[in-house]
């Protein structure tokens, strides 16, 4: 079920219920339609093939014309039985899948225990306080949101990703990556944990949302004209570069942790074992291509780009011979 299909499920869970209860069971619609009496009671001994004959009618559940409409055009249901006079309609996404949707409570936290790994941050090298506060935070009985905040590539980013692992999980692009429904599509899933990079790229609405789930955990939204109310116990853990584009309150909701810039001596400790262990450089070409860089940056996502192009020594020097003049160039700018 896509994201449309769910926001709609939960619009109209009302009506869901009612049109679940006939499918489930259409004895009962059966008897209020008047079809037990039909051929000796022919339907009410076969009461699926009632359901695939006719269906359910839309007044029946309390689904208006406009209901009907976008439900049908977003594939939730479809037509059954149509005569100049009755229109009918049918489920056109499996009962458990609309279930399991309604399931979800939309006015009562739920209270998940997050099972963290004690070597949830074994890739990362260096940053052993954060790594320290940060899985203390993943454990905490109440939430505590994290922002790690600096310079790119100073590791900020790897954090996110080992979290991203666990289950329950649900990382969120802010910067040019989200779809036009925003973070409420998300939290529609119920994520334990809501990751999100770019947090400084983030729009003024999915700000709003955002904000609101982290001061009460109560999240609302209009949907097709209906307000949809969940109320979540969702921990958010997020990325930025600059903490200053924040709204302050935002910024309060936070606690916040600063990645400064690698030294050279961290660069080249970072980055080495990160290309063999996660790219699979072999070592002496990844302590190359991190030695060629640390002279004109310490963004670790360099020493990726050029470990995946390169297949040599001198083609090190040549991708970073580009980048350097590239950088240089932007400087001028």
């Amino acid at each position: 079920m896509d994201h449309e299909q769910k926001s709609l499920v939960l619009v109209y869970a009302k009506q869901m219920k009612k049109i679940l209860e006939i499918e489930k069971d259409p004895r009962k619609y059966i008897e209020f339609k008047g079809y037990h009496k039909v051929d000796d009671g022919y339907y009410l001994k076969n009461p699926q093939k009632f359901l695939d004959t006719f269906g359910w009618q839309a007044e029946d559940v309390g689904l208006s014309p406009t209901a009907i409409r976008k439900l049908l055009t977003a594939g939730v249901i479809k037509r059954g039985y149509t005569s100049r006079r009755d229109k009918w309609y049918r489920l056109a996404i499996p009962i458990e899948e609309i279930e399991e949707v309604l399931s979800m409570k939309k006015e009562n936290s739920k209270k998940r225990k997050i099972e963290v790994p004690e070597d949830i941050f074994k890739g990362i090298i260096l940053h052993d306080e954060e790594k320290w506060i940060i899985k203390r935070a993943l454990e905490s009985e109440k939430p505590v949101h994290i922002l790690l905040a600096g310079e790119s590539g100073s590791g900020k980013s790897l954090f996110l990703w080992c979290i991203s692992q666990l289950d329950g999980a649900k990382h969120y692009a802010a910067g040019g990556t989200i779809s036009k429904a925003g973070i409420i599509e998300a939290l529609l899933e119920e994520p334990t944990i809501l990751i999100i990079d770019e947090l400084d790229k983030m729009d003024k609405d999915d700000m709003s949302v955002l904000l609101s789930l982290m001061e009460s955990g109560l999240v609302t939204k209009k949907v097709h004209d209906q307000e949809i109310r969940l109320r979540l116990d969702t921990r958010v853990y997020a990325a930025c570069n600059y903490v200053h584009k924040l709204p302050k309150e935002l910024r309060s909701r936070f606690l916040i942790l600063s990645f400064r810039p690698y030294t050279r001596e961290e660069f080249l400790k970072v980055s080495v074992p990160l290309l063999v262990d996660r790219e699979g450089v072999d070592e002496n070409l990844a302590k190359y291509i991190a030695e060629s860089l640390v002279s004109f940056t310490r963004d670790v996502r360099d020493a990726i780009k050029v470990a995946r192009l390169a297949r040599c020594k001198e083609d090190v020097d040549r991708i970073v011979k580009i980048i350097k003049r590239s950088k240089e160039d932007l400087l001028l700018l």
